[in-house]
C-alpha cells in the first residue's frame, strides 16, 4: 500500500516502519499548509491501521465499516461549523471514546482535523488525554498552523511535517491528474489547491483568452476591446488562463506531441498565429509579466484588477512582431 500522493513517500515509510517494529506512538501531529494532502494521508493511514490485514484491503469487516463511515474504533473530530473552532465537548467525547474497549483488534484511533482551531478549554481537555495516553489508543492531530497549538501539546506529539512538494513533483502529478500538460504552479499554491482551481477554471475562458491573444498579437483587436472582454472574469482565473495560453503557445512553437495542445483545431490554429507573431523571448517575457503581476496583486494593496489585465494584454501587443521587424538587410 502506498500514500495517496507521491510526495508523501517519506512520511508513509516512517509510519509504516514504526507499525512493523511495534513502535507506533500514542500521539502524532501532522502539520503543513492546506492543500498538501495531509488529510487524505491521515485517512489512508487510519485505514491501514484498522484493516484486519494492515493493508486497507477493502474486503475485511473493518474496511467495510470504514467505507460505510461507522467503524466503532475510529472517532473523527472536526469543527461543527465551517470557520468555527473545536470545542471542549468534542474533546471530552474523545476522552470518553478512549475509555471503551476496542471492538476489533486492540487499536482505537481518534483523528482530529483542524486541531489548531481549538479553544483554550478544548486544548486543556486534550492535554489531559495526552498526559495519560490510553493503552492501544492513537491520536492524530492535523494542523495547518501548528504554532497555534500550545507548546505543551506539541511537545507530547510526534511531529510529522508535510511541506509543499517540489515544483517538479507537483508538475508531474498535475499532468497525470489532468491528462494533459498543466500550467506550472510557479510555487504560488499547494498541489491540491492548484488542481482544484484548474478544474474549476472555465474551459471557455481559456478559449476566450487564446482568441484575444491571437487578435492582439496580429493587431486585429484593440487593447480596450481585450480588457473589456476580460474585466468581469475573476482575476485569478484570468491569470491562470493567460498563463495556460502562453504555455501552450510555446508548446505549439516547439511542435510537441498533440496531447499537450487543445483538442479544438481552431484553438490550435490560433496558438500557431500567436507563436508566429511573437518570438520565443517575447513569449517568455509575457510569462514573467504574469508572475510579476500575480505577486504584486498579493503584496500591494489598491491595485485594480483591470490594470493588471491591461498589462497582460499589452504584452501580446508590444512584444509582437510587426512587419517592420522583418526588413531584409
Amino acid at each position: 500500500m502506498s500514500p495517496p500522493y507521491p510526495w508523501q513517500a517519506q512520511q508513509w515509510r516512517s509510519l509504516t516502519q514504526a507499525v512493523g517494529a511495534q513502535l507506533l506512538g500514542h500521539a502524532y501531529l501532522f502539520s503543513g499548509p492546506q492543500g498538501v494532502g495531509k488529510t487524505d494521508f491521515s485517512h489512508r493511514f487510519v485505514d491501514f491501521l484498522l484493516c484486519d490485514h494492515n493493508r486497507a484491503c477493502g474486503a475485511c469487516r473493518s474496511c467495510e465499516l470504514l467505507g460505510a463511515g461507522n467503524h466503532p474504533d475510529l472517532a473523527l473530530v472536526a469543527p461543527e461549523e465551517e470557520g468555527k473552532g473545536l470545542n471542549v465537548d468534542q474533546i471530552r467525547r474523545v476522552r470518553d471514546f478512549f475509555t471503551l474497549t476496542a471492538h476489533f483488534g486492540n487499536r482505537k484511533i481518534a483523528l482530529i482535523e483542524h486541531a489548531d482551531a481549538m479553544n483554550i478549554a478544548a486544548a486543556n481537555a486534550l492535554l489531559k488525554i495526552l498526559e495519560e495516553p490510553p493503552d492501544g489508543g492513537h491520536l492524530f492531530l492535523l494542523a495547518d498552523r501548528p504554532g497555534r497549538l500550545p507548546p505543551t501539546i506539541r511537545s507530547r506529539c510526534v511531529q510529522l511535517n508535510f511541506p509543499k512538494p517540489s515544483l517538479t513533483d507537483t508538475q508531474g502529478w498535475l499532468n497525470d491528474e489532468l491528462g494533459r500538460e498543466a500550467p506550472p504552479t510557479l510555487g504560488f499554491e499547494t498541489p491540491l489547491k492548484h488542481l482544484e482551481r484548474l478544474r474549476e477554471q472555465s474551459v471557455d475562458l481559456v478559449a476566450k483568452v487564446i482568441n484575444l491573444a491571437a487578435g492582439l498579437a496580429t493587431h486585429k483587436l484593440t487593447l480596450f476591446e481585450a480588457v473589456d472582454a476580460l474585466k468581469e472574469c475573476p482575476i485569478d482565473d484570468v491569470f491562470d488562463a493567460v498563463l495556460t495560453t502562453s504555455y501552450l503557445t510555446e508548446l505549439e512553437r516547439l511542435s510537441l506531441p498533440t496531447r499537450h495542445s487543445p483538442p479544438v483545431t481552431a484553438q490550435r490554429q490560433q496558438l500557431q498565429v500567436i507563436a508566429k507573431s511573437l518570438n520565443s523571448a517575447a513569449s517568455f517575457a509575457q510569462i514573467d509579466e504574469i508572475i510579476t503581476a500575480r505577486r504584486e496583486r498579493a503584496a500591494i494593496a489598491g491595485l485594480r484588477d483591470t490594470d493588471l489585465i491591461e498589462r497582460l494584454c499589452l504584452g501580446w501587443m508590444t512584444t509582437s512582431r510587426r512587419p517592420t521587424d522583418h526588413k531584409t538587410l
